[in-house]
């Protein structure tokens, strides 16, 4: 006898905003399609036969729907994986590599050609499958059985996903591992935040000085300066950007708000009982379904549980019986834009060399259009993102085309070692996927490392773009200071003068050094995002990595909180997870609230409100919406004169929201010469924006409901009649400053845009007690119970218990299925 799952869908009102990736046209049919969700809900109970196993495997399932893998090998505790990720998340892997290889218009049509275009001319099966193949061999072989086991999970499913049936699919194409290789090359492309604000700088050259540059897309006062030739890439002229790319950059280079998250470790003098304790939430944009996924996985002597990616084997952030590790992103930038010169109508020049662009022909399939064969051109840098019409081009260059990945190696390694010295040097394996890495043992010990290759750059900063066409003069020496005591050696005539070192701005390789932290003697490691400390003093790997990273608002309320309090329990450590109080706003308020008193009503009261505030940004508040607001005002007010409307909507769609012109070192002096009357004015603005959206009546007005979280499925957001795929929407809360993260854009409205993804809990002193909460559910199928009920778990700041031993799984399984291998 088999059992399959079932629940009720909850109907939400659809919220307009852009679709990250897909849109389609309802058809008549469409809702007997919707009618017929279940046929693809999985079998989680019973026995079933599955064309790849050695042996046998039972997979439990917990009341979240979280699959409990026990296996004797394992390559069948990976095939067990990749079995469940397709019987719970079918289209999103689909989708995923569709996207890697340029492949969505097959499904969708042609409004994602241009897309599809710019990513098959990128190549990612071809780099996949050099990486696939610099792998140790005993990764390739899991990699291989996860592979079997996400196409006999396909294969288990009486039909295909609801979106698969929607787009009118009705056959799975076989996942191949060079599928799983892929998915990490667009997991690096995600993450990688530098690129759409040095495109945003190029574009907005001419009117923006070095010191503008400096303070708009640079604010952090550790920040290397732009390049001191930034006059000279202002003369260049590039053309406008080629459908493709401006398809790429739309949609995958987040311009809206940062992937930031936060983790940290307090070692065993800082803990109740006396072992480390390790918390991780990462911060993503709204995705339906999550992109994570939680599993606990047990086989050959290797047992990891925590949170995976559907595509790859093993845990990006969990523990094994001795371990545990989160992650957050660096931020390092690797991606870099290039301005080269052209040399009649298919040549450039690429340090002081004429070369020819080489011309790849891209055939792209449209749904009910047939193929399109389309030319990107490429430079021995990367592909061309401009139309062949200016006088120079600008040229994408990006690591990950340059180097192997070996995350899979890493992620194998990390759920085998046994301590924090035995994983810390694992940053040395190449990986184009740049991370903090923060681990903790059960012995008492814990330490952080950064992955990823980090490109070292020679003649400039990777800030802005620079110029590749030749060499040029290396940067002079500062001249010594007026006064100095040093002599000058005495000569009857002066030295002839140094030869001119010419340098050719590029890449030299990748950094050597890493950054590895061990035991601290402040007790705990903390990591938001910020700028890498060691020893109270930047460490050089900062500088190298050339990355924008966030202000340090959450880094330093993190330290503080965790500072404060002499010794953490779990309860303590959930409690700053939960934290919302907005350094942002206290540090800068004081300052824009004692001008003169503004010249009407709307605007006083708008000042004396923000005055009564207690910075906490709580759903019930008032005063987060009227801070944003007034911040977004004030920006407009200082730039607009300088940069045009059009050019302050470009330069918002690139800034986060929470940084602003209030954060740059100079502060509102470098923009106007009175400060007090751009202020008045945007209190008045303020006012007035806020009175034109949400009315007169200021009792209406509510963080919560303006800051909404809606987790909108990407179809429900083009089509309101597939609402009912739509995961819920609660209150919102936090800001893009605050610990527990509500990030929002300067150009969608305060709509929540990025949260915490998951928020995770690691006690050392006993690992099977940790908890873990990932909105909106672990299962991605509309259909079933676990497609949306832990939204209200987050929402309300509550944790899943993480089952991971033998007893705990047996007595809290809901189900359990026996997969075994095809009898003779």
């Amino acid at each position: 006898m088999t059992t399959g799952e079932g629940g009720p869908i909850r109907v939400n009102l659809p919220r307009m905003r852009t679709a990250i990736l897909l849109s389609l046209v309802l058809s008549g049919c469409a809702l007997t399609t919707l009618m017929t969700q279940g046929r693809s809900l999985p079998q989680l109970a019973g026995e079933a036969e599955a064309e790849g196993l050695a042996g046998e495997v039972v997979v439990h399932r917990d009341e979240r729907g979280v699959p409990h893998i026990r296996a004797a090998s394992e390559a069948d505790a990976a095939f067990a994986l990749g079995y469940a990720h397709a019987q719970d998340r079918l289209f999103q892997l689909d989708a995923t590599r569709r996207l890697a290889y340029g492949e969505l218009s097959a499904y969708i049509g042609p409004k994602t050609a241009d897309l599809d275009t710019f990513m098959a001319g990128l190549g990612l099966r071809a780099q996949a499958e050099a990486s696939l193949k610099a792998l140790e061999p005993e990764t390739r072989f899991v990699i291989a059985a996860y592979t079997a086991g996400v196409n006999a999970g396909a294969d288990s499913l009486k039909g295909l996903s609801i979106e698969h049936r929607l787009l009118k699919q009705d056959r799975w194409t076989e996942w191949t591992p060079l599928d799983t290789m892929a998915s990490i090359y667009l997991f690096s492309l995600t993450l990688s935040t530098n690129a759409p604000q040095e495109l945003v700088a190029y574009q907005l050259r001419d009117r923006l000085d070095r010191a503008d540059v400096d303070a708009l897309f640079g604010p952090h006062p550790q920040a290397t300066p732009v390049e001191a030739d930034w006059g000279r890439l202002r003369t260049t002229q590039a053309g406008e950007l080629t459908g493709p790319a401006k398809a790429f950059f739309e949609t995958l280079t987040i311009y809206h708000s940062p992937q930031a998250s936060n983790a940290w470790v307090v070692g065993p003098e800082r803990s109740a009982d006396g072992k480390p304790i390790l918390a991780n939430d990462v911060h993503l944009h709204l995705l339906v379904p999550s992109p994570w996924y939680v599993a606990d996985v047990s086989g050959g002597g290797v047992h990891a549980a925590g949170f995976t990616v559907p595509g790859l084997p093993g845990v990006v952030a969990g523990h094994n019986d001795s371990l545990a590790w989160g992650v957050t992103n660096v931020g390092a930038d690797y991606m870099d834009l290039a301005v080269v010169e052209r040399v009649g109508e298919q040549g450039y020049r690429l340090n002081g060399v004429d070369e020819t662009l080489e011309a790849r022909s891209v055939t792209v399939e449209v749904k009910d259009e047939g193929s399109r064969t389309e030319t990107v051109n490429w430079t021995k840098l990367g592909p061309v993102l401009t139309e062949l019409d200016g006088k120079h081009l600008l040229v994408l260059r990006w690591h990950a085309m340059e180097t192997v990945d070996r995350s899979a190696d890493v992620l194998r390694a990390l759920a085998r070692a046994g301590s924090v010295e035995e994983a810390l040097p694992l940053s040395d394996t190449s990986m184009i996927v740049s991370l903090n890495l923060l681990l903790a043992d059960t012995t008492g010990d814990f330490g952080w490392t950064i992955t990823g290759q980090h490109p070292v750059r020679e003649g400039h900063t990777g800030r802005v773009p620079y110029i590749a066409s030749d060499a040029r003069p290396a940067p002079v020496p500062e001249e010594e200071p007026k006064g100095s005591k040093k002599k000058k050696p005495a000569a009857e005539e002066p030295p002839p003068p140094p030869p001119v070192e010419l340098v050719a701005p590029g890449w030299t390789g990748f950094a050597a050094e890493r950054v590895r932290i061990q035991a601290p003697e402040a007790g705990f490691i903390a990591s938001a995002n910020s700028l890498p400390v060691i020893d109270g003093a930047p460490s050089p790997l900062g500088a190298v990595m050339a990355a924008q990273y966030e202000l340090p608002w959450r880094q330093h309320r993190i330290e503080a909180l965790l500072s404060e309090t002499p010794t953490h329990t779990v309860d303590t450590i959930a409690e700053i997870q939960l934290d919302r109080h907005d350094p942002q706003a206290k540090a800068n308020l004081a300052r824009l609230i004692n001008v003169s008193d503004p010249n009407s009503v709307g605007a006083k009261w708008v000042r004396d409100t923000l005055a009564d505030w207690d910075y906490q940004t709580d759903a019930e508040s008032i005063a987060p919406l009227i801070w944003g607001e007034f911040q977004e005002q004030l920006i407009r007010q200082l730039l607009t004169d300088e940069l045009g409307e059009d050019g302050v909507e470009m330069y918002l769609a690139v800034a986060p929201a929470g940084q602003t012109v209030l954060d740059v070192d100079g502060g509102l002096e470098r923009f106007t010469e009175d400060p007090d009357m751009a202020i008045r004015k945007a209190l008045l603005n303020t006012w007035d924006s806020l009175v034109a959206t949400y009315g007169e009546d200021t009792s209406l007005w509510e963080w919560g409901d303006v800051h909404a979280v809606a987790f909108d499925h990407p179809f429900a957001a083009e089509v309101s009649q597939l609402s009912m795929l739509n995961a819920g929407t609660v209150a919102g809360a936090g800001s893009d400053n605050t610990v527990a993260v509500g990030g929002s854009s300067w150009v969608e409205g305060w709509q929540t845009d990025h949260i915490s993804s998951f928020r995770l809990i690691m006690p050392l002193s006993d690992l099977s007690a940790s908890t873990y909460v990932l909105p909106p559910g672990n299962s991605g199928q509309p259909a079933s119970r676990h497609y949306q009920d832990q939204l209200r778990t987050w929402a309300r700041g509550d944790r899943n218990d993480l089952y991971y031993t033998n007893e705990q799984v047996e007595r809290f399984a809901r189900s359990a299925l026996v997969l075994t291998p095809p009898k003779p």
